[in-house]
């Protein structure tokens, strides 16, 4: 049985483990380079602890996911930021607005921004891996509080209670998770 260098070794490696060739195109692929190369030879190689083919394929694989997801972030971060600003400027906005005297706001403009904020929230949400963020939840809470205190019948009771009224609504959201 011929000795083989670490190059030898290397190669069969690469060829089997990197490039996913079956054992015979690994083994007619040594031949063209080293004629004398076995079946056993590789084997050996492929059950040899020491050599760990299987141990260094699933660190190559690691390192190339980790690399992938280093790459995502990075395409991710700019998005989530710009979603961010965006709904941070539309809450300015509509918070702007239910503070005036007269306001724009009706029931269906309520309704439509209320409905972008959540899904924004859930865009959010999604982009970052599951990672929630609590801002679009307690800006959706606090425009729902804004107009309610607006309307004559109710304003002055939610006015009056609103610090129960919100721990009670972020409660009832723990209580979903």
């Amino acid at each position: 049985m011929a000795k083989y260098n670490a190059e030898a070794q290397e190669k069969a490696y690469d060829l089997r483990m990197i490039q996913q060739l079956s054992f015979l195109e690994v083994w007619r692929k040594m031949r063209e380079k080293y004629p004398t190369f076995s079946k056993g030879i590789l084997t050996k190689w492929l059950n040899d602890p020491n050599l760990d083919w299987e141990g260094r394929y699933n660190e190559y694989c690691r390192a190339i996911v980790k690399k992938n997801d280093e790459e995502r972030v990075k395409q991710i971060v700019p998005i989530v930021t710009a979603i961010e600003d965006i709904r941070d400027k539309v809450y300015n906005k509509l918070v702007t607005f239910l503070g005036a005297e007269k306001t724009v706001i009706t029931e269906k403009n309520i309704g439509l921004v209320l409905s972008s904020f959540v899904k924004m929230g859930d865009l959010e949400y999604k982009i970052k891996g599951g990672k929630h963020s609590m801002t679009p939840v307690k800006q959706v809470i606090n425009v729902i509080i804004m107009a309610l205190e607006k309307n004559p019948n109710i304003g002055p009771v939610i006015k009056a209670h609103r610090g129960e009224i919100v721990d009670a609504v972020f409660e009832e959201i723990k209580g979903e998770k």
